[in-house]
């Protein structure tokens, strides 16, 4: 009988642990101030200030930023999507129901559906596009990749390693495999008419690779695709350290000091490990170099600290609400956005696409001979647009998910 009640009291725990989702809020908001800056950058004009918009090649400006940011807020969220599975597996497990490799296989499959989906929702974007703009060579030019396709990629990559191996020593040992692939075959593999270890967008592995795979199947016909096959590899990092730091943040969540230690160990972590890549890489986000993983994490964890901190401000949750609104429902948004941008610039009223005509006729107009004001004011009516989509979904209580 004694041996009853604890089980009884566990099964309880267990149940309402199952139920019950962990967030961090700072996360959210992150992740809709990124998603904002995305909504911004990818609706500016045709004459942008240098630091906002892409790099060129090598360099970060803050659009360079919103990618990885997502990556890295993806990783830190799913380490509590497993704790939650991890949670309700333990219940049934309680029940009589399932095992433990149930519980690891079970895993995978979800990650991998969720995986398969979004990379078919960033497909059928690239089709559309296709269909609308090169519809008679839509066969011969139609992208494969893109942002969903690589964080789909990435989610399930990283799923099978966190999931092989509970030990975050053992995790970082393979995602380091991964590291050593990227670098040996950008820095080393003879790349024909090129030689080892050039990394422009015509010579390096990268270019080479998507070239001989991809073929004409890549962004805008480029010699190489931004969300290309090898850079995912070093990607996936971005995703990993988001879940690597929040096994350590979850770890000391309600003890203030070990907390805002651990974040500062990551971030001098991270400013090493990118200082020493420096010396092999250049920080460019179109093939995702080891110091660009590593400078893009730094920053992300320096806003996540410095949010944490401002957090238990009423005038910070009040301001901040609309990008948490954003960021509970990043994958609505992100498709509504870019379906909406493709019908803007395909509908063209007297030969002029709508995206055009708002462009010159709104924004010119408040900026005249201040170009660049008026490309920014551009994308950020598109950003506050789609943010107040998001504050409506989140008064109705309507989450998109897959």
């Amino acid at each position: 009988m004694s041996m009853n009640v604890p089980l009884v009291k566990i099964e309880k725990d267990l149940r309402s642990n199952a139920k019950s989702e962990v967030r961090v809020v700072v996360i959210d908001i992150l992740r809709g101030l990124t998603l904002f800056i995305m909504c911004m950058v990818n609706n500016l004009g045709d004459k942008n200030y240098a630091w906002i918009d892409h790099a060129e090649w090598n360099g970060l400006h803050l659009a360079d930023l919103v990618f990885p940011s997502f990556l890295f807020l993806s990783g830190f969220s799913k380490f509590y999507s497993y704790k939650n599975h991890q949670k309700k597996m333990q219940h049934e497990e309680v029940k009589g129901i399932n095992g433990k490799r149930t519980k690891k296989r079970s895993f995978i499959t979800k990650s991998a559906i969720r995986s398969l989906k979004l990379f078919l929702i960033g497909f059928s974007l690239n089709c559309l596009g296709g269909l609308l703009f090169y519809r008679e060579h839509f066969f011969e030019y139609i992208r494969i990749f893109g942002v969903l396709q690589r964080i789909a990629l990435c989610n399930f990559l990283v799923t099978v390693i966190i999931v092989i191996s509970s030990a975050i020593s053992l995790q970082i040992l393979m995602m380091m495999v991964i590291m050593a692939t990227y670098v040996g075959l950008m820095l080393f593999y003879p790349v024909p008419e090129c030689g080892t270890g050039v990394l422009d967008e015509f010579c390096s592995f990268e270019s080479y690779f998507d070239k001989l795979v991809l073929k004409n199947h890549t962004w805008k016909r480029l010699p190489y695709d931004p969300e290309g096959f090898i850079s995912t590899l070093t990607a996936a990092w971005s995703l990993f350290l988001g879940f690597e730091l929040a096994t350590f943040f979850d770890k000391y969540r309600d003890r203030a000091t070990l907390k805002y230690l651990t974040l500062t160990l990551h971030i001098a972590a991270d400013l090493l490990i990118m200082f020493v890549s420096l010396a092999f890489f250049p920080i460019n986000k179109s093939i995702w170099t080891p110091s660009f993983v590593f400078s893009t994490a730094t920053i992300s964890t320096i806003i996540i600290t410095v949010f944490l901190i401002v957090d238990k401000s009423i005038i910070f949750r009040k301001l901040s609400y609309p990008f948490k609104a954003f960021g509970m429902n990043p994958l609505i948004c992100f498709v509504l956005a870019d379906l909406l941008t493709l019908v803007f610039l395909k509908i063209q009223p007297g030969g002029t696409s709508i995206f055009t005509l708002i462009y010159h006729r709104i924004c010119h107009f408040l900026f005249d001979n201040h170009d660049m004001l008026a490309s920014v004011l551009n994308g950020l009516m598109y950003s506050i647009i789609w943010c107040l989509l998001a504050v409506l979904f989140d008064r109705k209580r309507i989450y998109i998910k897959v």
